[in-house]
């Protein structure tokens, strides 16, 4: 099984290491890592947004861990979005608060497809090099 995983990243041209035995990190576009653990017959895959990438920032976090997290951060814009709409009291302002919103929000939404999408089909990919 590990070795058929090592053989296909290879072949595909995969940027990847191996940790120990049973571990092998590929490291996909943009700083999303795919840690590849094989025990006992059994795969499990793990993901980390690693730092400077366009999600998580400075800091390094796991894809699942983000998308949860992002739940709070868009009642926080939503909140922020309120304020902005009490304190302004000129037309352009309350319309650059609206483009700002709505822009930030489609930049996570987009972004955050994109990660999990590359993540699932990296998944399929191994479990179909597998079967």
């Amino acid at each position: 099984m590990r070795e058929t995983i090592l053989q296909n990243l290879k072949k595909y041209d995969y940027d990847f290491e191996l940790n120990g035995k049973n571990t092998i990190r590929v490291k996909l576009n943009l700083n999303l890592h795919v840690i590849i653990n094989l025990k006992d017959e059994k795969v499990k895959f793990e993901n980390q947004l690693m730092a400077w990438n366009p999600l998580s920032g400075t800091f390094e976090v796991s894809l699942e861990k983000y998308l949860k997290r992002m739940v709070y951060w868009m009642m926080g814009i939503i909140v922020l979005f309120a304020l902005f709409m009490l304190t302004s009291f000129d037309s352009i302002v309350y319309l650059y608060n609206i483009v700002i919103l709505i822009t930030a929000l489609i930049y996570t939404c987009i972004a955050s497809t994109y990660f999990f999408i590359t993540y699932e089909s990296f998944k399929t990919k191994v479990m179909l090099w597998l079967k």
